[in-house]
């Protein structure tokens, strides 16, 4: 199941819920994680030392991918910056998150602003992701009631701003039960929202004994009252301050601890000045591991907050943290916290905002035997154990994502284990295809992340991955627009890249050829190298100057890379990938082909090629020093020299129609027209959107894997036109009056209008205007090698095919087996019209075919319709 964290506060801030380690938890329990925040600012306003504010930033922070886009940094007293730090993320993820993160079958909200659920909301529109929303404070009282906002007409936007949020999400987490009344009372079902206590941070839960604190504030030898965490308005610490001074006079021996920052920490520090005060303690805040030098001296934790209804509904994070010590506790607020610490045992309770029964409360507890507050601490620590602990509460948040993304695909099993290969397939969300576990497919775009976390993953030391994230992204995505390369990735049941292998045919000159190709986004890669170890700049400058070669002899094919993640390690993946790209390679003609690998510490890599039937050449030196072995493996005779038929995947033996300076101008003129296309045409994009998002249930746009270009994958986009998982309830093709299309599809196919998206296809340069429009894989795996001939074209939005077959779909409804009908009949003929194309391919023969198109989509214009007598086969088909 892929889950889409959407929070404001992540590693490196403090954030205790929705933090590596919670991700990293749903990863162990089989489930992918992706990471929508800000750049990290709280709880100072300041960014973090080696951050700085740019149009967005991908990292990987122990595994998990984090996404991070701008934000006003500001968390001081000001409301309006405040409020403008809020307001810039949510914008920020708005307009950027549905770019940048990859489709999610559920997105967790953790929601402190609730300006977070704009993305959600909008994630949900456009990308069909229904979302869980974890309330950490409610809106508009946790502003009103810290001072932030006065103003009543803001208050009433708010509060009908959440109480439509509450309303669009799927489900909602509620930190107490106090918080889930004012949620029913505001109009959710009871059944709509799950108490789950927070905890404290898993580190935290792993050094609570303190035994490594040392004494760096001078606490040893008195009763320390410790209060951790925010300084701010809703603490109410002044109280806290006064009684202080009582207890200066009463009994010297009690000392205050404050152990963090905030909005009043000045403030309450110039109080204790005034006040001559000489038993309070003020620590910054400290990271998690100087917990202890405090902790470890601490006789009792104080919980104080302003008496709000707010408050009373509410638990403060620290609070699991205070249990989990097993130091006992003093609650001076009503409500949810004082009910918490009374169930568990753990302290005393107090009234807040009192100074005189604050100090006298801390005199009479100080006066307790020392075993009387162990044994206070150990209930509490007990209680957290079984009842809030990190292991439970993410279990059984994991439990309302599986149950959440069950129910929007119907019931469907989400859950995935790696540790056993048929589970996967067994449990995946569509059938497994056929061949078993795992998939060997053609390396795809949207492999391209999945491909560099697995090389990350599976050589964190080597080479390349020293280079970093973003040159290992150039490095891979090379492979995808050469038509010279071969490039598989072997993925489990519901198309997550598990392992992929990617090679040159022809290796002279193909890095040089790279580099010159991309040079902006080596370069800025390469950059990025240098920045973060300059003593190494001469390593990276070898990489981008490094040219290919061959070794002598006939030419081979070079296996640059194979990589399978290492909890994938074991199943025989990595022997399938290197089987099929050997195979691909022999078919495509080579003569051999040949791989270079570490001599030294890498025994198990060479043992495996070895038992694959490759000879160790030779072993060679580097210039650094490296011993690198280089093995061959030759074939007795190439596939196409003894005329055997090609396989699945492979080209014909042809070159690509047109000459270079003609294709330079055919991708010129795709620029212009589809740039000022989607530029003009953005009106109508907006209401089809719009109108196809209310209409039905599901999201605006289709997405599809086509074969493209050299049979290189892409995604090819449109409007969807038909029910949501319309692929799964009935065949490839579609024909006149079938049930999954909608009643607006029909309009939106009839006008073509669902094809407009694809203007962005050609503009990204997957696609074309002019070419033979793009197949699924699973029907291009049977063309015959004659009929491959036509994937050395760009695939296109309209074509000589699709003028003469404009209306398949009714021809369809007659065929006793359509997809049958289309591939025995409709197929032969569309390939036959686009190699004629391809003999006579110019700007001219473009042109005229654009226009036609345009005009055959003119209502009432005669014989626009596909001529049925003598060719009743030749339609166009719709697919998906």
């Amino acid at each position: 199941m892929q889950i889409l964290f959407i929070t404001q506060l992540f590693q490196p801030e403090p954030n205790l819920l929705t933090g590596v380690e919670f991700a990293r938890q749903m990863q162990k329990f089989g489930h992918e994680v992706q990471v929508l925040t800000g750049f990290p600012n709280y709880p100072d306003g300041k960014l973090y030392p080696g951050y700085r504010i740019s149009f967005w930033q991908r990292e990987w922070l122990d595994g998990v991918e984090v996404i991070r886009v701008p934000v006003y940094p500001s968390h001081d007293r000001s409301a309006f910056r405040r409020a403008l730090c809020y307001l810039s993320l949510a914008v920020s993820m708005t307009a950027l998150g549905p770019l940048l993160v990859r489709k999610a079958d559920v997105a967790f909200v953790y929601a402190g602003p609730m300006t977070l659920c704009l993305p959600a909301i909008v994630l949900k529109w456009f990308r069909a992701i229904p979302f869980i929303l974890s309330v950490q404070d409610l809106w508009p009282e946790s502003v009103t009631d810290s001072g932030m906002l006065r103003s009543k007409w803001a208050s009433a936007l708010i509060s009908g701003g959440c109480s439509y949020a509450y309303r669009k999400a799927a489900h909602m987490v509620a930190l107490s039960e106090g918080y889930k009344g004012l949620l029913i009372a505001r109009g959710a079902r009871p059944e709509q929202v799950t108490v789950i206590h927070n905890w404290c941070h898993p580190a935290y839960e792993r050094m609570i004994d303190f035994k490594n604190g040392s004494d760096l504030f001078n606490l040893n030898g008195t009763f320390n009252v410790v209060h951790t965490g925010n300084l701010g308005e809703l603490q109410a610490l002044d109280s806290v301050i006064h009684a202080a001074k009582l207890l200066q006079t009463a009994d010297p021996h009690v000392r205050l601890v404050f152990v963090g920052s905030g909005t009043r920490e000045s403030h309450l520090k110039q109080m204790a000045a005034q006040l001559g005060l000489r038993n309070v303690v003020f620590v910054s805040r400290l990271p998690l591991e100087r917990l202890p030098d405090v902790l470890r001296f601490a006789n009792l934790l104080l919980v104080h907050l302003k008496d709000e209804p707010l408050t009373r509904v509410g638990i403060p994070q620290k609070t699991q943290a205070y249990l989990a010590s097993g130091i006992p506790i003093l609650c001076a607020v009503e409500g949810e916290v004082a009910n918490l610490v009374k169930r568990s045992g753990a302290g005393f309770l107090c009234r807040a905002e009192s100074p005189r029964v604050l100090a006298d409360a801390i005199l009479s507890i100080a006066s307790q035997p020392p075993e009387t507050l162990r044994a206070m601490g150990l209930s509490g620590r007990n209680f957290y154990r079984e009842n809030l602990s990190f292991s439970v509460g993410s279990r059984r948040l994991a439990d309302v994502f599986e149950s959440v993304a069950g129910s929007s695909r119907k019931g469907t099993q989400t859950a995935l284990s790696l540790r056993k290969p048929e589970e996967i397939a067994q449990s995946a969300p569509f059938p497994s295809r056929p061949g078993g576990f795992p998939n060997i497919e053609l390396f795809a775009p949207q492999h391209l992340d999945d491909a560099v976390t697995a090389h990350l993953a599976a050589f964190p030391g080597f080479y390349l991955s020293w280079l970093g994230r973003q040159f290992l992204r150039e490095f891979y995505a090379a492979f995808l627009h050469d038509r010279n390369s071969v490039a598989f990735v072997a993925s489990d049941a519901r198309g997550r890249a598990l392992g992929v292998i990617v090679g040159p045919l022809d290796p002279a000159g193909f890095f040089r050829n790279l580099v010159r190709r991309r040079w902006w986004a080596f370069g800025l890669a390469s950059m990025n190298s240098i920045l973060r170890r300059p003593w190494k700049a001469w390593r990276v400058l070898r990489a981008v100057s490094y040219r290919g070669e061959s070794p002598p002899g006939p030419v081979r094919a070079l296996l640059s890379s194979v990589a399978v993640l290492p909890e994938a390690q074991g199943f025989g993946i990595g022997r399938k990938l290197v089987s099929r790209w050997v195979e691909e390679v022999r078919h495509r003609g080579v003569t051999g082909c040949y791989l270079l690998t570490d001599a030294e510490g890498n025994d198990r890599v060479n043992s495996f090629y070895r038992s694959l039937d490759w000879k160790l050449e030779f072993t060679n030196a580097t210039p650094e020093g490296r011993k690198v072995n280089r093995y061959i493996l030759d074939f007795a005779e190439p596939a196409l020299a003894r005329g055997e038929p090609l396989g699945p995947l492979a080209l014909a033996n042809a070159t690509q129609p047109g000459n270079t300076a003609s294709a330079s101008l055919k991708r010129l003129f795709d620029i212009l027209l589809s740039g000022t296309g989607l530029a003009v045409l953005s009106p109508l994009l907006l209401l089809v959107s719009l109108a196809v998002r209310i209409s039905s249930a599901g999201p605006v746009f289709f997405r599809q894997v086509r074969v493209g270009q050299c049979a290189r994958c892409f995604r090819m986009v449109k409007f969807r036109s038909m029910v949501r998982d319309a692929p799964r309830l009935g065949p490839g093709v579609t024909r006149d009056g079938d049930p999954r299309i909608t009643k607006l599809g029909r309009f939106l196919r009839k006008a073509k209008l669902d094809e407009l998206p694809q203007l962005w296809n050609v503009l990204a340069g997957d696609m074309t205007l002019v070419g033979p429009r793009p197949e699924l894989p699973c029907y291009v795996e049977k063309y015959t090698p004659e009929q491959r001939r036509v994937l050395q074209l760009k695939p296109g939005i309209t074509d000589l095919a699709t003028l003469e077959f404009r209306d398949e779909e009714e021809l369809l409804e007659t065929a006793a087996d359509p997809e049958r009908f289309y591939l025995e009949h409709c197929v032969p003929q569309k390939i036959e019209l686009n190699l004629a194309y391809a003999r006579r391919a110019n700007l001219w023969e473009d042109l005229k075919i654009i226009f036609r198109t345009l005009f055959a989509l003119l209502p009432g214009i005669p014989g626009r319709k596909a001529r049925r007598s003598g060719a009743t086969e030749r339609t166009p088909l719709k697919i998906g």
